[in-house]
């Protein structure tokens, strides 16, 4: 089962979301205790950004269809997530949206594994693809490379990101944002 969203031409905003430490709370910058997090907490154990899901909403509603906004949520975690992920969002009131997971698998189907930049890159740059009438405020954090992976779609593509906001997480203060 699943669900088709068909963005109206009125709605000219969407929203491109990492989650691991920019929705949901994971230290990214301690391995073992994101994968303490993803893998034996379940959804309801996890915990949110506060604030984040009424911040979405509160900026998707500036659509005329907000219900039928382009809310994207892009995350390295692998596919086998997914449910959790989904469950976590629900739990937490975050707006309705599109859950976009890795496929990590044994062969050449798969997706980088370890490649965050050129995986987001191309994830994003195929919804600009799709939705050609929508401008976007993307989200992340510094833990890894979103700055730099927003950066430099803001460069390829001026005018259809609206902005970039970074949650800082990352230990040195000095880290480029």
């Amino acid at each position: 089962n699943g669900t088709l969203l068909i963005v109206p031409r009125s709605n000219r905003l969407g929203i491109i979301s990492d989650l691991d430490d920019t929705l949901l709370l994971s230290n990214v910058n301690d391995k073992s205790e994101l994968l303490g997090n993803s893998l034996l907490k379940n959804p309801q154990q996890r915990s949110a950004v506060p604030g984040a899901a009424a911040f979405l909403a509160r900026t998707l509603a500036r659509n005329p269809r907000p219900d039928l906004s382009a809310m994207i949520y892009l995350s390295a975690s692998p596919r086998q997530l997914s449910d959790p992920i989904e469950t976590f969002l629900t739990l937490n009131k975050f707006p309705p949206g599109v859950l976009i997971t890795k496929k990590v698998t044994n062969d050449s189907t798969g997706e980088p594994l370890t490649n965050q930049v050129a995986y987001k890159s191309a994830k994003i740059e195929a919804i600009f693809a799709r939705l050609p009438h929508v401008n976007f405020i993307l989200l992340g954090d510094d833990g890894e490379k979103d700055p730099e992976i927003y950066q430099a779609l803001r460069a390829r593509h001026p005018g259809r990101v609206l902005s970039v906001w970074i949650r800082r997480v990352h230990p040195d203060p000095q880290r480029v944002r």
